[in-house]
């Protein structure tokens, strides 16, 4: 991992490097530079903006996804498999209507990663894994405040203990234990839709960062205070 692609971006504390896997920026040269292509900042590895994914030079830098067929492709790589994940992204919801803010595959047709950001009814869903609902899925009915301006969400799962749990802005929001189903190898990696043409978001979004571990609580503070200032929080 090279640390100082991450560290020299972001102000105050250092963000969550150990075990960092993929790393995107719409504020930093290194990731983006204005073109369809988004460089991994840990590996290299790169991410493709179809359709028109328009820049803005606000809060440092952010993409805009117009809602209607905005998404970007990533790496198969981007989503370890097994039995650890945590992925964060800092967005700003533009409209509420049933949305993907990132969606695997590992078959093209079956649903082994979603982020719901939100869904049609306002409500955050979390599906991660080989199994059932029951084994790879939880949930959290955000208040309208929490679904305005700019955002952390945070989503980690630990199949080896059963544990998934949602954060918003460093605080723990929802947790469900008995999710013991494992993260297999995705054929299709999608952010801001589902792994079909399905689901588009409306919104902003300035990053996304996937570790192949589960952070702890302490650590989804640590990155949630080393990026706020940039969003006025």
């Amino acid at each position: 991992i090279n640390k100082s692609n991450i560290m020299g971006f972001y102000r105050g504390p250092n963000i969550v490097t150990d075990n960092l896997i993929f790393a995107i920026d719409a504020g930093s040269a290194r990731s983006y530079d204005g073109t369809t292509t988004v460089n991994n900042l840990v590996s290299s590895s790169t991410a493709t903006l179809y359709n028109g994914v328009t820049y803005l030079s606000i809060n440092g830098g952010v993409w805009d996804f117009d809602g209607t067929d905005d998404y970007a492709g990533l790496p198969n790589s981007a989503i370890p498999t097994g039995n650890q994940i945590t992925m964060s992204f800092w967005v700003e919801v533009d409209s509420i209507q049933n949305s993907s803010i990132i969606a695997g595959s590992s078959d093209g047709s079956t649903q082994n990663l979603n982020v719901h950001l939100p869904w049609g009814n306002s409500i955050v869903y979390f599906d991660c894994g080989s199994g059932v609902s029951t084994t790879s899925r939880i949930q959290y009915a955000p208040t309208t405040a929490e679904l305005t301006g700019w955002r952390n969400w945070v989503f980690t799962k630990n199949a080896s203990t059963g544990i998934m749990k949602i954060y918003l802005d460093g605080t723990e929001k929802s947790s469900g234990s008995g999710r013991s189903s494992t993260i297999p190898a995705m054929t299709v990696v999608n952010l801001g839709r589902f792994y079909t043409a399905l689901y588009y978001n409306n919104g902003k979004m300035a990053n996304a960062l996937i570790y192949d571990t589960a952070l702890t609580a302490s650590e989804v503070t640590q990155n949630f205070n080393a990026q706020k200032s940039r969003f006025g929080l």
